[in-house]
């Protein structure tokens, strides 16, 4: 099983989630782990994606379902890379549509505010 590698920074409210590992299905779990224990911790999470080179669609599946519970619990999500028009990309050849949220709007309380709508 493949191993995650991140390390978090705290500072104030702020949290720096920086993930140096790629995402891949065996890293998934830890993925999700590493995400809620970050908006445990901070208001406001930046997961730094910048040393990812491979993700899985269920990684960024991950990503969007964390992201709506942070929205639920007034949090912010923010993932920063460069690669995120190849993940959009990704998700889009895999039929999600990116004009609109993806998820039901009593599931997101009205907000769909989405990391993957363009």
């Amino acid at each position: 099983m493949g191993t995650l590698n991140f390390k978090f920074e705290l500072s104030g409210y702020v949290g720096v989630l920086k993930i140096d590992s790629n995402l891949t299905p065996t890293c998934s779990e830890g993925f999700n782990e590493a995400l809620k224990m970050s908006l445990n911790l901070a208001d406001h999470v930046i997961v730094n994606l910048e040393k990812v080179k491979e993700f899985d669609l269920s990684c960024l599946k991950i990503l969007c379902t964390n992201y709506i519970k942070s929205k639920k619990v007034k949090k912010l999500l923010t993932p920063v890379s460069k690669s995120m028009s190849a993940m959009k990309g990704k998700l889009e050849v895999a039929g999600y549509c990116q004009n609109i949220c993806m998820i039901p709007s009593h599931m997101t309380h009205g907000n769909h505010d989405c990391i993957w709508v363009k």
